[in-house]
């Protein structure tokens, strides 16, 4: 005989025709995050002085820990340098950061970096054509979209500036 309004703005606190009630059940377990939250955030394909290896910095954006074992980063798929596959128990911290260093990995005239979960599903990936000695290619703010120009002042392991 009429119309029931229910509302809630939390999904505990709720209220019945103005009648308010707080809920009793339990509450939805947190989201699980995967590796497919994670980005790619950070790359140097040319280290010269300030660095002694070319990396790869990935970059959690969740409030959890991610397990990245089994996830691969590689190159250019199916060719290229050899996948590096992360080994299983590695994770990355909430709103951290994961590095992989690596030698004669990544081509300085452009190339391709692949973040792929798992099961084979690709990620992130990003796509450069040139580099510069001891710059980056990165992400401003951090897992944000990418800088247009190579950064002067790498971050590796940190927020990007």
């Amino acid at each position: 005989n009429g119309d029931v309004v229910i509302k809630s703005s939390d999904g505990v606190n709720y209220s019945v025709n103005g009648t308010p009630f707080v809920a009793t059940g339990a509450a939805p377990p947190p989201p699980q995050y995967t590796v497919k939250d994670v980005r790619l955030n950070e790359v140097m394909p040319d280290p010269d002085v300030a660095y002694s290896t070319e990396w790869v910095e990935l970059y959690n954006p969740t409030a959890q820990a991610i397990d990245l074992g089994g996830a691969v980063i590689d190159d250019i798929a199916n060719g290229g340098s050899a996948p590096y596959t992360i080994p299983a128990g590695t994770t990355i911290p909430p709103y951290g950061y994961w590095v992989l260093d690596r030698t004669s990995y990544f081509n300085n005239a452009g190339d391709d970096v692949h973040l792929i979960a798992p099961d084979g599903a690709v990620v992130d990936k990003f796509t450069y054509t040139s580099s510069a000695n001891d710059r980056s290619w990165a992400r401003l703010p951090d897992g944000g979209p990418w800088m247009a120009t190579m950064d002067p002042t790498p971050t590796r392991g940190a927020a990007n500036q």
